[in-house]
């Protein structure tokens, strides 16, 4: 029996889990502090965005309204990015860690903005008709 197509079968849903989760062990060495807190739960919430908006997406029913949480993912994922340059200057993670991590957020930047490209062009298409 085959799978039932789902956003779990996106390979961009699941780097973008795989991201998360990476973030997540990463954020449990983080000394605990006041400010630190605060970092852990913007990197925190930002990262599990990125798969959370891409599930959404899938379910909606409108190309347009897809199109719409697979941007909120795609900004989800470049402040994740953005987080992580601050974890690193702080000395939190390594420079290698931060590279890796930087890596895995521009792969799915540029998934999502493929997707989203391809989407544009069937809203354009679907105004023309």
């Amino acid at each position: 029996m085959t799978e039932r197509y789902s956003f779990r079968n996106l390979i961009v849903w699941e780097k973008a889990q795989a991201l998360a989760v990476a973030i997540i062990k990463l954020m449990s060495r983080i000394p605990q502090s006041w400010s630190n807190a605060i970092l852990v739960r913007q990197i925190v919430s930002s990262a599990t965005s990125v798969g959370a908006n891409i599930a959404e997406g899938h379910g909606r029913y409108s190309t347009g309204a897809h199109r719409n949480h697979l941007s909120i993912a795609r900004g989800s994922a470049v402040e994740t990015d953005s987080w992580l340059d601050i974890l690193r200057r702080m000395s939190y993670i390594t420079p290698d860690e931060e590279a890796a991590l930087h890596d895995e957020c521009n792969q799915i930047i540029a998934m999502l903005s493929s997707k989203m490209i391809k989407l544009d062009a069937e809203l354009i298409k679907d105004r023309r008709i």
